[in-house]
């Protein structure tokens, strides 16, 4: 258990960081539209969620534990990324703070 709250403290923490990097992220389970439920396997829940959030698909990453979820983003244009026990959103999250120097100068 104390293993599982240091992990979520981990988690929260590398969020912070990322946002104050300047990227946003958001916990997209679902999108809503007109009284109606889209959820992430729905072709057009990302092009949705991309117009509710104003941004672009190239701009983005899904993280995801479901290929089928990644298949979708990917069809929306977003970038795609397979997490799982061995590849962990923490990691990836840290990895992404690591880079954004990087990232800057390639995008300037």
């Amino acid at each position: 258990m104390c293993s599982s709250d240091l992990t979520r403290q981990l988690f929260h923490k590398s969020v912070e960081e990322t946002e104050k990097s300047g990227i946003r992220i958001y916990d997209i389970t679902a999108t809503q539209a007109g009284g109606y439920f889209y959820p992430k396997q729905a072709p057009q829940a990302f092009s949705m969620f991309l117009a509710k959030i104003g941004a672009n698909a190239e701009d983005c990453i899904l993280y995801d534990d479901a290929p089928r979820n990644l298949a979708m983003a990917r069809q929306a244009g977003i970038k795609g990324v397979l997490i799982n026990q061995e590849n962990t959103l923490l990691q990836n999250l840290q990895v992404l703070i690591k880079s954004l120097p990087r990232i800057q100068h390639i995008r300037d």
